[in-house]
């Protein structure tokens, strides 16, 4: 049975509006790439014909082969959002994504192509309206008390429900020469985090500083992704990019929630050179 016309009709007029090439693409482009999606997930969550019929925790080899045809469809609208899954690192990912989704099998086509919508086709955005920012930090209150995080200023701290832990505030006395990466000790043991470079890590002097895979770009790219492991899981973290979250493969991608934060210091080299 295949996606009632109403239920996918409310799927289409909630799906973000798809970025071809920075413009804003047909109503047809976008209807052909949603059908694509939903044909996916009504073959792969059949339940006469289970294309995605799990083997060792993964969809089939037959349903790969239609996810591949799939990813190259929506990609051939030049939907950037497409394009990068079709890279074995990036897809591997979202197989494992999907392979959660078909757990719940009641409701498999449904979250089958939820999953995939919000993942191919990205939010766009009208030109010169994109969110920008600048860094800013906060400290960490009960079990992080004193441990300093960073993101884009005026963001929740960690993501933290209700604001309780307050903002990412910026310190108009800091400039910001570029964005750099640390390893963290103790309960962060391994955790990559990002800051501003030279400063603390972690804002503890005895991890180091800021000073790993730098970027110093006029305005770095900052995304958001959901924290794992023991003390870190039900907090947002934040970094560059398309950068591994928390610098472990295993946790996906910074890709969630992207802002254009813009350094300081090369801001006004920019500006007044």
């Amino acid at each position: 049975m295949k996606l009632p016309a109403l239920v996918l009709l409310a799927l289409f007029a909630a799906a973000p509006t798809l970025d071809v090439h920075g413009q804003t693409p047909t109503l047809q482009q976008q209807q052909e790439a949603l059908k694509t999606i939903s044909d996916f997930a009504n073959s792969l969550c059949d339940p006469i014909k289970p294309e995605g019929k799990m083997v060792s925790g993964e969809i089939s080899g037959a349903a790969k082969a239609k996810l591949n045809g799939v990813l190259s469809k929506v990609a051939d609208l030049g939907v950037e959002g497409a394009g990068k899954y079709q890279t074995e690192e990036y897809q591997g990912l979202l197989r494992k994504d999907l392979s959660k989704a078909m757990e719940n099998q009641s409701n498999c086509k449904q979250m089958v192509f939820k999953e995939l919508k919000d993942r191919l086709l990205p939010v766009g955005q009208p030109a010169g309206t994109a969110k920008t920012s600048t860094l800013g930090s906060c400290i960490g209150q009960g079990g992080m008390a004193g441990i300093s995080f960073w993101g884009p200023a005026g963001h929740v701290c960690m993501g933290v429900a209700a604001g309780s832990w307050g903002k990412y505030l910026v310190d108009p006395a800091l400039t910001v020469k570029a964005v750099c990466g640390c390893k963290g000790h103790g309960g962060f043991e391994g955790v990559q985090a990002w800051g501003p470079a030279g400063q603390r890590c972690y804002g503890i002097s005895e991890w180091g500083q800021f000073a790993e895979q730098c970027v110093s770009n006029v305005n770095v790219t900052m995304c958001s992704c959901p924290g794992k492991g023991a003390v870190l899981t039900g907090y947002t973290l934040w970094g560059p990019k398309e950068k591994y979250c928390g610098g472990f493969s295993t946790w996906g991608y910074y890709d969630d929630n992207c802002v254009e934060v813009t350094l300081s210091a090369l801001k006004s080299s920019v500006e007044f050179s």
